[in-house]
């Protein structure tokens, strides 16, 4: 019989047993590895502080704004066709022009639309197409097809737009003692000083009139001095003129030598010499009013003070809008060109002069997204209660660590990523604050566990803790990932809109997983509790359980027993369901796309929290207010908010298309009053111009070329008696903008057309004959404008919606129309 030697441990004490199997150790996996490499390491409390860190920074620097930024590139392109109908405008000019913009890789749509002598075309990319190249490939496809431009049609002229064109700030400068005009000259010198802000971009002025020398020729007058308009051009036009005409040598010295000069004002206009009259001079001042000053008025802006609407009268006022560029923070750029209007203030602004903000986009930005950061704290703060009053203070304490790191670290990301703190991107971290902190629970609970099961709190437990749990966290979140990555993939402006919420909420998931394999170890390692406390806890938990217990268990527990109860309970779960469906059918719960928004744009509003109720409320009221006064005079109106998501059209948008034009205009105009009586649906209209009518000077052709007047000549003339003929500038040295000079007959004597007849129109002997001895002016009907979507003649119908229904969900079902027509609803 063999002897065992001393001191050696047999794994077979006796020969006849089997051996004694090794215990088998399950490899670590990724999370045990990850686990073990961090819950020691010097490295750990270094990565989690420059976690921080960079969070923090991402928080300062990412650009906020109220919505999403996305590229939806479309650009405009102008052109004129003078003296072509609209349906000659449409088919010689717009079309050839669709087809060619529609062969543009990346278009999406292509619209347009034609009235008498000129049309526009306006061409849509795709969703995030890149703006720069969007453009480029809009010039190339036009100056590649210019030989296709007809004879008589302009050159395209061609004007991008952007989200980023609209204004971040708009500020409105009124005076009660000022003229309009001296404010639009004050807005110029304001918006020059505006624009040294960086980041600003599109830049304009709305109301006031322009400062002009607006010379108004008087009928009678220039028939007693035989004076046609032609002679008044010419002669301003010759008389502002300067030109090099070389140079002299003189000496050791070399003169440069110019000719002729410029008109500087209304009085040396006043003072040409336009002819001669019985041997005397006839001046400008003989035959024309001569006014230098404000133009005629084409817009008007007033300021009325909110605090006295009712005891007051509008100040005349002039309002400046300004852009930020593409990618830059709009809060940044709003105060920066606030503070530097509160520089000018007193300087370059009289004391007089009002400034009103009546846009801030940036404050209303930064608002809405402190707002949601709030929200976000009270969210964490309230996840952190619920882990520690489930889960003690200690692992709440691991878990409530995770969270800044996530959150900031996402955030960073953001910024990394091009996104931008705005609602929808804070909304998707809202979302997962809920989600993120289960890795972390699951971790620091199996830590806790498997210390009190094994009676210590060794590291190798730990970090085996980690190992069981983490496979089944991995597939959990990548589960959850799988269900929020779809999201990403919707179509139409509504998708990169949205996107925040897959793209940040799956960071945030993921941020969280390797956090609740990095830190949580780390941190529970640093707070592990003495056995007699964990003990203690597990004591608690289980009278937490069996109070639960109580009245869970005879609940549950029939359930589970009872086969009949068990499928009671499934098809009781299945009709509850379908309850809920029935609740969007009926109306109970209505369903909408966004949620109205509390804009201070309205803008006879007050900001948010200085009022009770909320935009749409008081766009509502306001609504019903101007309806009744817009009917009495046979107008339409449209109250319309700003979307709470990407930017529309309008809410309701019909798109009818048909055979023919009479058709599509009978069912737009059916179309429009079904809409008006649709319940809670308003401020129906359509595209379609009502019909009126406009003066055309018909030529007599046979008494023109008896008199040797070319049609050109009358044309020139008729255009110079009413449409306002330029003929240059006058210079100035303080002016911002070009103060033009403009021939023009007066307002009193345009609006009676008989007396137009009356125009003198110079003939090749040199003599005038009124305008009647060469035609007449007729009324004649307007043409309607044509409008094309994607080559397809179509009409437009458009509404709002308000009430409790305000959705486009139940308003989807209309009267049946007879008409062979087909019509699109979509909500553009």
């Amino acid at each position: 019989m063999l002897k065992q030697s001393i001191g050696h441990k047999s794994r077979r004490p006796v020969l006849s047993h089997p051996p004694i199997p090794h215990e088998v150790i399950p490899p670590l996996g990724i999370a045990g590895n990850i686990a073990r490499f961090f819950i020691d390491s010097p490295l750990s409390p270094l990565l989690l502080i420059a976690s921080l860190l960079i969070g923090l920074i991402g928080l300062l620097e990412t650009p906020r704004q109220e919505d999403p930024q996305i590229s939806v590139p479309m650009i405009d392109i102008f052109l004129h066709y003078t003296g072509a109908s609209a349906e000659q405008v449409a088919n010689l000019a717009i079309s050839p022009l669709e087809r060619i913009m529609s062969e543009i890789p990346g278009v999406k749509h292509v619209y347009s639309a034609a009235e008498r002598g000129q049309g526009m075309v306006t061409v849509r990319f795709e969703v995030s197409e890149d703006w720069g190249k969007s453009i480029v490939k809009v010039h190339d496809k036009l100056q590649s097809n210019r030989d296709k431009i007809p004879t008589g049609v302009s050159m395209p002229l061609v004007k991008p737009k952007g989200i980023d064109d609209v204004p971040v700030v708009t500020l409105t400068l009124s005076a009660k003692n000022s003229f309009d005009y001296e404010l639009h000259t004050l807005a110029q010198q304001v918006l020059q000083r505006l624009k040294q802000v960086p980041n600003t971009g599109l830049a304009f002025i709305v109301g006031g009139r322009t400062h002009q020398v607006r010379i108004e020729p008087l009928p009678q007058h220039l028939t007693s001095f035989g004076i046609s308009l032609d002679q008044i051009a010419q002669t301003i036009a010759s008389a502002n003129k300067e030109q090099t005409g070389g140079h002299l040598e003189n000496l050791d010295h070399v003169f440069n030598v110019s000719t002729g000069s410029f008109l500087r004002n209304g009085k040396d206009v006043e003072n040409l010499v336009i002819g001669v009259k019985n041997g005397s001079p006839v001046y400008v001042r003989d035959v024309a009013k001569v006014i230098d000053g404000a133009s005629e008025f084409r817009q008007m802006v007033t300021h009325y003070d909110m605090q006295n609407a009712r005891h007051s009268e509008g100040k005349t006022a002039v309002t400046l809008a300004i852009a930020k560029k593409e990618g830059s923070n709009g809060v940044d750029v709003a105060h920066a060109i606030l503070a530097k209007m509160d520089t000018l203030k007193g300087r370059l602004i009289p004391s007089e002069i009002e400034v009103t903000v009546t846009r801030n986009y940036g404050k209303t930005a930064n608002d809405k997204v402190n707002e949601l950061l709030e929200a976000l704290v009270v969210a964490a703060l309230v996840v952190s209660f619920l882990c520690w009053i489930t889960m003690g203070l200690r692992p709440a304490i691991v878990v409530i660590t995770v969270i800044p790191v996530v959150i900031l670290i996402t955030i960073w990301a953001t910024w990394m990523f091009g996104y931008t703190v705005n609602r929808v991107s804070l909304f998707a971290l809202i979302f997962a604050i809920g989600i993120l902190v289960d890795d972390a629970t699951v971790v620091v609970e199996n830590i806790f566990r498997r210390w009190l099961r094994e009676d210590n709190t060794r590291i190798d437990t730990a970090i085996d803790a980690v190992r069981e749990v983490g496979n089944p966290t991995i597939i959990a979140t990548l589960t959850i990932l799988s269900a929020l990555l779809p999201m990403g993939f919707v179509s139409g402006m509504m998708g990169p809109y949205m996107l925040p919420i897959p793209v940040l909420g799956s960071l945030a998931m993921a941020f969280s997983l390797v956090a609740a394999f990095v830190f949580t170890p780390w941190t529970s390692m640093r707070l592990k509790p003495q056995l007699a406390t964990l003990k203690k806890a597990e004591e608690r938990e289980m009278k937490a359980q069996q109070a639960v217990g109580r009245y869970y268990q005879p609940i549950i527990n029939p359930l589970i027993r009872s086969r009949k109860a068990g499928i009671s309970l499934i098809f009781i779960i299945i009709f509850a369901f379908f309850a809920a469906c029935f609740l969007f059918y009926n109306q109970t719960v209505t369903v909408k796309m966004l949620p109205f928004d509390n804009k201070p744009e309205f803008n006879v509003l007050q900001d948010k929290n200085q009022r009770e109720r909320n935009s749409h409320e008081i766009a509502t009221v306001a609504r019903h207010l101007l309806t009744p006064l817009a009917q009495k005079y046979g107008a339409n109106i449209a109250v319309v908010e700003m979307p709470p998501g990407p930017p529309v059209l309008q809410t309701m948008v019909a798109e009818v298309y048909g055979p023919d034009a009479a058709t599509r205009r009978q069912v737009a105009q059916d179309l429009t009053q079904i809409f008006n009586h649709t319940p809670n649906l308003v401020d129906a209209d359509n595209y379609m111009i009502s019909p009126f009518d406009r003066w055309q000077f018909a030529v007599d052709t046979e008494k023109a070329i008896r008199l040797g007047v070319s049609i050109e000549t009358i044309n020139r003339n008729v255009l110079m008696a009413m449409g306002g003929y330029p003929l240059g500038d006058v210079k100035r040295d303080n002016t911002l903008e070009p103060v033009p000079l403009v021939l023009r007959m007066p307002l009193e004597i345009r609006g009676q057309i008989e007396r137009m007849h009356n125009v003198p129109v110079s003939t090749p002997t040199g003599q005038t004959v009124p305008l009647a001895e060469l035609g007449r002016f007729i009324k004649v009907a307007e043409e309607p404008i044509i409008y094309h979507k994607d080559l397809r003649p179509m009409e437009y119908v458009v509404g709002e919606m308000e009430g409790k229904l305000d959705s486009l969900h139940y308003y989807l079902h209309f009267a049946k129309l007879t008409q062979p027509v087909q019509f699109v609803m979509l909500n553009s």
